[in-house]
């Protein structure tokens, strides 16, 4: 009984990975983008195995002024930020329609507001 509990649980969770947004996204990354995320997960394992940094061991109010210090943050605080503030990828728009966005002719990244904009397209002009 145990043993069928156990297939039946696997099957399950192979299910929900499969509806998970980022199901198959590495399999469509460019050379580039490969490279990017290679450095990223390095740069999380150095994190997570290091036990001033990682926030599953410590309290992150505690550490961190600790954890500012990593690569990972730095990078990640570095990187432009879009509009939204706080959202659950799950709850919404596949991220490949957030990243297509940046591909735009009408959306531009201003470098002194850091941030990207977009502009409507003008025609006749």
């Amino acid at each position: 009984m145990l043993d069928e509990h156990r297939v039946k649980r696997a099957q399950l969770e192979k299910i929900e990975n499969e509806m998970h947004f980022s199901y198959g996204l590495e399999a469509t990354f460019t050379d580039k983008e490969r490279a990017a995320n290679e450095i990223l997960k390095t740069m999380r394992e150095e994190v997570a195995n290091n036990e001033y940094m990682n926030r599953t061991i410590h309290n992150y109010f505690e550490n961190k002024k600790i954890m500012e210090t990593c690569k990972l943050f730095k990078l990640l605080n570095s990187m432009p930020k879009g509009g939204i503030h706080h959202i659950h990828t799950t709850a919404a728009i596949p991220i490949d329609a957030y990243l297509q966005a940046t591909y735009d002719e009408r959306v531009y990244y201003s470098e002194r507001d850091q941030l990207f904009k977009v502009y409507p397209k003008h025609t006749g002009v």
